[in-house]
């Protein structure tokens, strides 16, 4: 059984286990890249594709894929505000220009006590000033969107040196909860506008590996909106 991410004998135990089991790849997740510390440039080998240790960490973090993103002026984003110092709280008007309801995203790079990456739903701007303050103790900076109506579609992709090797699309026919959530059933489908505006931010990220760019599609407009990339099908 694998040790927690925090525990100093994690990165011992993962370097034994990868010797021992032969592994020649590994899929990561934000906390996973953190936990590696120092030892990072030892196992970014064995992720797919990945040569720059800095592309990395930015792809896992939702605060750097959406400030690369907003300085290119990217379209097809929600209403996002940047909270690059979490002392300094945005105002209630401020986040009343995002729209309702707000959610307040941090990333585990950001942690000051290493508290994970979380996602947290405010139904109004006052609410989401008290999550903000609240998170202070625990982050450095934090990034605020507002709701985009829709359902959940996502574009997968498998690229390499600066081709895509593979993709494919799917759309969510059921979410836990039904309001937005999980995907508890999907099928393959196909939009080609959002194909191609996921693979003009996948460049953007400069992201090589597998990647999935998750959507919110409104089907009565065709209007839709780049909410998170995951590193991971």
């Amino acid at each position: 059984m694998s040790p927690p991410y925090t525990d100093r004998g994690y990165v011992p135990w993962l370097r034994d286990y990868v010797r021992t089991h032969r592994v020649s790849a590994i899929v990561p997740s934000e906390s996973f890249i953190l936990a590696l510390g120092a030892a990072r440039a030892e196992f970014l080998p064995l992720i797919p594709f990945a040569r720059d240790e800095r592309v990395v960490l930015d792809a896992m973090s939702k605060y750097a894929l959406f400030e690369n993103l907003l300085e290119r002026a990217a379209p097809h984003l929600p209403p996002t505000l940047l909270v690059p110092n979490l002392r300094v709280v945005p105002s209630e008007d401020e986040l009343e220009r995002l729209g309702r309801p707000l959610y307040v995203k941090v990333d585990a790079c950001s942690s000051l006590d290493d508290s994970p990456g979380a996602t947290h739903c405010a139904s109004s701007p006052a609410e989401a000033r008290a999550v903000l303050f609240r998170l202070q103790k625990s982050y450095s900076r934090a990034l605020v969107q507002g709701h985009v109506p829709g359902q959940g579609v996502a574009a997968f992709f498998l690229s390499a040196r600066g081709e895509i090797l593979a993709e494919m699309m799917h759309r969510r026919v059921h979410e836990v909860p039904y309001t937005g959530g999980v995907s508890s059933l999907r099928e393959t489908w196909r939009q080609e506008a959002i194909l191609k505006d996921a693979r003009d931010k996948l460049r953007a990220a400069r992201w090589e590996g597998v990647a999935m760019m998750e959507y919110r599609w409104d089907s009565a407009t065709d209007r839709f909106a780049f909410v998170e990339m995951n590193a991971r099908f």
